[in-house]
């Protein structure tokens, strides 16, 4: 029979819209519910699976839970979760007798404290617990990572193609805090499987709205300093606010000042990290626009349309191809690798380059896969060098027609077009370096 359907105690529950934050009482009363609601499934003699909502799966986990909990004869099954103890935000409960005993002993400790997070009184309540027939096992971090040891501790994996992961069956986006650093992250990682830009929003057309125009930026520049790195992102900004077109920020580099995992290369790594791991990425949403830019997998993502996308050979996806009608590959290569920025298509557009502090289109070998090539980069000479106006920028890319507007580089080139003060000020604000964690 079908499990009956249970609604939430309404002392848990928070006012429409109000924003939760990860730390605070409120936190604590909301997340508390789901131990009560997995408990009343193991009371009606079902098997509780519990997943928040921060995990991917790479396959289906249901047989390999069962297996495990019957082969290991556990009550319980819960990812680790490394220096945090127990990860509440995946368990798997079996309708047993102890089972049941021990969600009954999480809810008592968490009726006692409102202000206890869930996790933490699972793991109260894992070293209190006096049923001695009671099993625990903590599933393998190899094929059930939490955030820490997927992204940062086994591998250093910065975006979706930096490191394959065969075994994993689910990754757990969490060491990562605020809502729009994990979507973030999820983006980056082709984790995100849903058409709206995330942060409570329902509006549809992230990725398949035939409507959006892209600017593309290159960084190619391995040794780039942090100032020209920045005034290139922000000329790219202002340029894209001008022609309404979304900025795909580049592969950014690696800085002294930035102490976050993702910002660590190890040997043989290349010297690039993703955006969270130098900006808030809940400022850049906030001071310059959810809709003004995309992460720089954007174009890799199955649910992006069609003009727009690019493919890629990262064995990491294959079970897209399996089960997605939307996922058909136009490019392949057999000779490439089966992961690695090699299995990735390159920008087929011809770029432009603006005259700044060279004359000529520079090069650097393409060490970062994202340099246009000499032969298709078209060179943009203007009244001042290294100065766009807005007429400039109206006068030759105003009426460009595809989709992709690309550029080799914006090195040492400053757009003025009118409203440089009160985006400056923005600028400022999104350009807040952040911490190991975010917020």
């Amino acid at each position: 029979p079908a499990p009956p359907c249970a609604h939430p105690p309404r002392h848990y529950g928070t006012s429409k819209g109000a924003a939760i934050s990860w730390g605070t009482a409120r936190f604590a009363q909301v997340v508390q519910v789901k131990t009560d609601v997995l408990l009343g499934i193991v009371q009606e003699g079902f098997t509780g699976l519990l997943m928040d909502a921060d995990l991917h799966l790479f396959r289906n986990p249901m047989p390999e839970l069962a297996r495990l909990a019957e082969q290991e004869r556990a009550d319980l099954v819960i990812q680790d979760d490394m220096e945090g103890g127990r990860n509440s935000g995946f368990m798997y409960l079996r309708p047993s007798d102890e089972g049941a005993a021990f969600a009954v002993h999480v809810v008592g400790m968490q009726r006692r404290s409102r202000t206890l997070r869930q996790q933490e009184a699972v793991n109260r309540a894992l070293r209190s617990f006096r049923m001695r027939s009671f099993r625990v096992f903590p599933l393998p971090q190899n094929s059930w990572p939490c955030g820490e040891a997927f992204f940062n501790k086994f591998a250093r994996r910065v975006f979706a193609w930096s490191s394959s992961c065969s075994d994993c069956i689910l990754v757990h986006n969490n060491w990562i805090l605020g809502d729009d650093a994990k979507e973030y992250r999820a983006k980056e990682f082709l984790q995100w499987t849903v058409d709206s830009p995330g942060g409570g929003s329902m509006e549809q057309g992230y990725y398949t709205s035939p409507e959006n125009r892209f600017l593309v930026l290159g960084n190619p520049d391995p040794n780039v300093r942090l100032v020209v790195e920045e005034a290139a992102l922000k000329a790219a900004f202002k340029i894209g606010k001008i022609l309404n077109r979304s900025v795909i920020i580049p592969w950014l580099r690696c800085r002294t000042y930035c102490y976050d995992p993702a910002c660590r290369p190890r040997r043989g790594d290349l010297d690039i990290c993703p955006l969270h791991a130098r900006y808030y990425v809940r400022q850049w949403n906030e001071f310059l626009g959810r809709n003004s830019w995309r992460e720089a997998m954007f174009r890799y993502n199955p649910l992006t349309h069609q003009q727009v996308r690019l493919q890629h050979n990262l064995a990491h996806f294959a079970q897209w191809a399996e089960t997605d009608e939307r996922v058909k590959p136009g490019w392949k290569d057999p000779t490439l690798p089966t992961f690695g920025l090699k299995s990735m298509q390159p920008s087929p557009e011809q770029a432009f380059y603006v005259v700044g502090k060279s004359e000529q289109v520079p090069s650097w070998g393409n060490v970062f896969h994202d340099e246009a090539p000499k032969d298709s980069t078209s060179v943009v000479r203007t009244a001042m060098p290294g100065i766009l106006t807005r007429e400039e920028i109206d006068r030759t890319w105003g009426k460009f027609p595809d989709k992709i507007l690309r550029f080799h580089s914006l090195y040492h080139v400053t757009v003025l077009d009118g409203d440089d003060l009160a985006f400056d000020k923005k600028w400022v604000k999104a350009m807040m370096h952040a911490s190991i964690r975010q917020v």
